[in-house]
């Protein structure tokens, strides 16, 4: 949403909107020039003409409700990340995990390549500056949101599918009726554009056919299905190299600077992007290599007194499992803090939770961040903690008071990593403020 809010400011349009409370992006857009409410009010719309929404934000929000009295235009996000798409070349980068820094490393290379694009992303690249940029060519990169179908509203030039799991089945119900959608969302793309995906995302969602209209570039690792392939990989705590072969012939080594063989997997369908727009290997190569990485996608903190600090975004199974064995890398003690994120996440997924940590040392879990969602009876922190296969694990409901155990049981040595969607985040900037202050009351002493 404040990607879309940023550049329609930067188009000309008078902007305004709100949040639940104050955060980096209410503030850099407020920097910015557009006006932002803290809380959601009717009055907050009293000058608007249009009013954007996002799936987060529930059908009896005031400022829904008295934009529908006044009879005004009411879009999703979806809707209008489509109408600006229009406008442009199409670059739609979907799937159940690592979209955003899939996206974030395409946008990266278009500018480094010269390509000049306008970008609308869902978090904070560390090498843009930000979640969205207003470009002058006609090409727009934009992370499409699989959450509520809205998705579907797109037709871009180029589709990356990353990979299809169960997810936000509060809308969906179950995996099939997951894979049908993103099926659906494959065939918006033009017969003279291009699908790109990973192997699993053809056996999985496009049944294996690749007789579909659109041109097909899939991407894999050491599969000789593929036509873009990473082999010879090599994983190190920092990040990781591979050699690149395209239909079976040599491109180059692919050197990233962001750890995780998951990542791994993200730049190769970048490569495949830089591919199809004919970049040259060596111009795709030295941007991935420069790329810095996305806000909150297991972000270095700092280091103080020897113990290490990692945030990271990630709030599905999958997301954390690999989280987590990018972690073990470091070779410390993991101390692993979780805030499950929504109601219906939390309880469509709680059997998948059970066994998501056991790559952790120390499990600290603490209530739902529900994300705008209302409560389920019977469902809190504790139906994925009771499940989750662990034997050194605490629950602390009172997110506030996790610091205090923490600075309790953590020493010099340990990995500290907080996991969630939510505003776990904080916890990550208090313990940074509190070891920097036990280093100083250490020296006065």
């Amino acid at each position: 949403m404040s990607g879309i809010a940023q550049l329609l400011f930067e188009k000309g349009h008078a902007v305004s909107g709100s949040d639940l409370k104050k955060s980096n992006i209410t503030s850099r857009l407020r920097q910015r020039g557009i006006q932002i409410y803290i809380g959601h009010h009717r009055e907050n719309i009293e000058k608007a003409e249009l009013v954007i929404f996002s799936s987060a934000v529930l059908s009896d929000n005031p400022e829904l409700v008295a934009a529908r009295e006044k009879k005004l235009r009411i879009i999703k996000r979806g809707e209008a990340l489509a109408e600006l798409m229009q406008e442009k070349l199409g670059i739609a980068i979907a799937g159940s995990h690592g979209k955003t820094i899939t996206s974030s490393m395409i946008a990266f290379m278009l500018v480094a390549a010269g390509k000049d694009p306008t970008v609308i992303i869902g978090g904070e690249s560390n090498d843009l500056g930000g979640n969205a940029r207003l470009g002058r060519s006609k090409y727009l990169v934009a992370e499409a949101d699989e959450s509520d179908g809205s998705f579907l509203m797109l037709s871009p030039e180029i589709a990356v599918i990353t990979n299809v799991e169960a997810d936000h089945l509060d809308y969906y119900g179950d995996l099939k009726e997951v894979i049908t959608t993103f099926e659906k969302f494959s065939r918006n793309v033009p017969a003279d554009g291009t699908i790109i995906c990973s192997s699993s995302v053809v056996k999985k969602v496009l049944m294996g056919d690749r007789k579909i209209a659109s041109d097909l570039l899939v991407y894999g690792v050491d599969n000789d299905e593929a036509d873009l392939t990473a082999q010879e990989i090599v994983l190190s705590e920092v990040g990781s190299q591979y050699h690149a072969f395209y239909h079976g012939k040599t491109l180059g080594d692919i050197r990233l600077h962001i750890p995780g063989m998951h990542n791994v997997y993200n730049s190769l369908a970048a490569v495949a992007v830089g591919i199809r727009m004919g970049i040259s290997f060596g111009a795709l190569a030295l941007a991935l290599a420069c790329f810095s990485g996305v806000r909150r996608r297991f972000e270095l903190k700092g280091e103080v007194e020897g113990v290490m600090l990692i945030d990271d975004y990630a709030h599905h199974p999958t997301e954390i499992k690999a989280v987590l064995s990018t972690a073990q890398k470091l070779r410390r003690r993991i101390i692993a803090v979780f805030q499950p994120h929504r109601f219906t996440r939390t309880n469509s997924l709680k059997e998948s939770f059970a066994d998501s940590f056991t790559e952790a040392d120390f499990l600290v879990v603490t209530e739902v961040y529900s994300a705008g969602e209302k409560e389920i009876k019977g469902v809190t922190g504790r139906t994925i903690f009771d499940l989750i296969k662990q034997k050194e694990k605490i629950f602390i409901s009172n997110r506030l008071e996790i610091g205090n155990y923490l600075m309790k049981i953590i020493k010099p040595g340990d990995l500290l990593i907080t996991i969630g969607a939510g505003d776990i985040t904080e916890l990550s900037e208090e313990m940074m403020r509190r070891l920097k202050e036990n280093v100083v009351d250490k020296l006065r002493a």
